[in-house]
């Protein structure tokens, strides 16, 4: 052996001898309640060693242990310190959801030892409670699986979420309906469970929204009517949001009636029929609070029959005791 070889050898020896005397320093922070595996690092193979890995309340030699893990015969994957060789020992310590759970929340000290006399690693673990609850906004501890970035494969792409190997899951947006939406969705139509809904059309004109249907009735309304209550023969649609102020359409199914409502409580409270719209609006037929009706154009009292004896079908006439205008069917 030449003498570069042994200075070789003598170095390297004195150097494990420095990392045998002077264990590395490192603090640890974990949850309680979780299991958490901690890796450490050996320049030289502690495979067949006995590995001890110890939990004390402080740095007192007297204190009882709170936490005492060791290596099995082979160092298998079943044991509690599982030693890896390859140029370097990497050294798994496995601290499962037992040993933490039973601890308080505080800061302790450990030491990793090899035949409990050669110290490989000490520092303090600091144990942190479970976290219970939320805060807005703020994240208060470590997740379990990272956050990643990733580019998505496909125009128009929505992230779905990330498996339990933290890879991007990324969904077409047609997938994404899809994959939402039939939850709720029976033969094309949307049924939204709730005791109230708002729709904001944003992309309509004016944010007005625009409901678009060419082969049926564009919407639907059943279920109640004031004048009948719950019937899948009722329906009912209120303009305005105070029942005092408010225009009303209501059908009552069972007895056959069209409602069409002006809640407000005053003679001035009209019901107004106009035609021509687009143009200058003519008020056709006005119905006023107080029930009589006001037909546009020249029709007078004296030129309607007070009496329907003897009239055609579609002939209007007076009934004088009422002050009401008719229409004999």
């Amino acid at each position: 052996m030449n003498l570069n070889k042994i200075h070789i050898l003598i170095l390297l020896f004195a150097c494990v001898n420095y990392g045998q005397s002077n264990p590395t320093r490192r603090d640890i922070d974990i949850y309680k309640g979780n299991s958490h595996t901690l890796s450490f690092e050996a320049p030289y193979d502690v495979s067949s060693d006995s590995l001890l890995f110890v939990l004390k309340a402080d740095r007192d030699d007297d204190t009882p242990r709170v936490i005492a893990l060791r290596n099995t015969a082979g160092g298998g994957s079943d044991s509690e310190i599982e030693v890896i060789f390859s140029a370097v020992s990497t050294i798994l310590v496995k601290l499962t959801q037992i040993h933490t759970e039973g601890l308080t929340a505080a800061l302790y000290v450990y030491d990793l030892t090899i035949d409990s006399t050669t110290t490989l690693y000490t520092g303090y673990l600091k144990l942190r409670d479970e976290v219970a609850g939320s805060a807005d906004g703020i994240a208060t501890r470590t997740p379990y699986y990272t956050v990643a970035t990733d580019t998505p494969g496909f125009a128009f792409s929505v992230l779905a979420g990330y498996d339990s190997d933290n890879s991007v899951s990324w969904l077409s947006k047609n997938a994404f309906q899809d994959s939402i939406l039939t939850a709720i969705t029976l033969a094309g139509k949307m049924v939204i469970n709730a005791d109230s809904v708002g729709i904001r059309g944003d992309l309509d004109v004016d944010g007005q929204t625009v409901i678009t249907k060419t082969d049926a009735a564009q919407l639907i309304i059943k279920g109640w009517a004031e004048e009948l209550g719950v019937s899948n023969i009722a329906g009912q649609l209120n303009i305005g949001g105070d029942s005092r102020f408010q225009g009303r359409i209501l059908y009552d199914g069972t007895n056959g009636l069209l409602y069409i409502d002006n809640s407000f409580d005053d003679n001035g409270g009209e019901i107004i029929f106009r035609v021509k719209t687009a143009g200058t609006p003519i008020e056709a037929i006005t119905i006023e609070g107080g029930g009589d009706v006001v037909f546009i154009g020249n029709i007078s009292l004296s030129s309607i029959p007070s009496d329907s004896t003897g009239l055609n079908i579609g002939r209007l006439w007076y009934n004088s005791s009422t002050g009401a205008i008719h229409r004999k069917f």
